[in-house]
């Protein structure tokens, strides 16, 4: 019986830096618009390098992914920890798509709740008094 070839992954890969690795995945893509680029680097630089920057790729877990998302969200909105994390995601999908791991780490952490805004909705007889408020 012929069976397909296990993916090989280089195990030095795992030395690499998790800084290393941000700027290659940051490199990695030219089409990225320049807003969607300063907001993956502001990420990193905030929110994930300090805390990972110099760890090996190799290193990094997902129990040790889910203490940075509670170490963040106890600091940070719901939102802001969400977008952290999908940099984080992306970045590591980018490290297994390439070999440089096996697989992502990102499986399985578990993000705060993002609550819905609660808009307000304005009642009949304010709609009145803000038309009647406002000139021509």
């Amino acid at each position: 019986m012929h069976s397909s070839p296990a993916c090989w992954v280089n195990p030095d890969n795992g030395s690499l830096r998790v800084a290393a690795l941000a700027a290659r995945w940051l490199a990695s893509n030219p089409a990225k618009r320049p807003d969607t680029l300063a907001t993956d680097e502001y990420q990193l630089e905030c929110h994930l390098l300090p805390s990972l920057g110099q760890r090996r790729i190799g290193d990094v877990t997902p129990h040790l992914l889910q203490q940075l998302v509670n170490e963040l969200a106890g600091r940070l909105a719901p939102k802001t920890v969400a977008r952290a994390n999908g940099v984080a995601r992306a970045m590591f999908a980018y490290a297994a798509e390439t070999d440089l791991l096996g697989q992502s780490p990102c499986r399985g952490v578990k993000l705060p709740r993002v609550d819905p805004r609660q808009r307000r909705v304005l009642t009949p007889d304010e709609v009145d008094a803000l038309a009647e408020a406002t000139a021509e």
